[in-house]
């Protein structure tokens, strides 16, 4: 048996990109108006998220996947259920929106 070496791609992971587009695709076809409204902001907070102009805390999560009628421990156990190349965050996220 050959021992072989694996190569490790050295991107550095971009988790501001990730959380955007996961909360993207957490929202579906909610508009970021309905959301930010369900939410009880007066503002498009929604937008600052998905843009990484304002990084959401995890109480805004928690309350964000509650509007999305989406359960966090859900988001989790699938998240982890992930068995692709992490580093491509393509694949990643159209595994994420095939759950969702």
């Amino acid at each position: 048996m050959v021992n072989k070496k694996v190569k490790i791609k050295k991107t550095p992971l971009k988790h501001e990109k990730l959380i955007t587009k996961l909360l993207a695709n957490l929202r579906g076809k909610q508009s970021q108006q309905s959301v930010n409204k369900k939410m009880g902001f007066s503002y498009n907070k929604v937008s600052r998220w998905e843009t990484g102009q304002v990084k959401i805390t995890w109480g805004e999560f928690v309350s964000f996947c509650e509007v999305c009628n989406i359960e966090v421990k859900q988001v989790a156990s699938m998240t982890m259920a992930y068995h692709g190349d992490i580093t491509n965050g393509c694949e990643f996220f159209k595994f994420l929106s095939s759950i969702y």
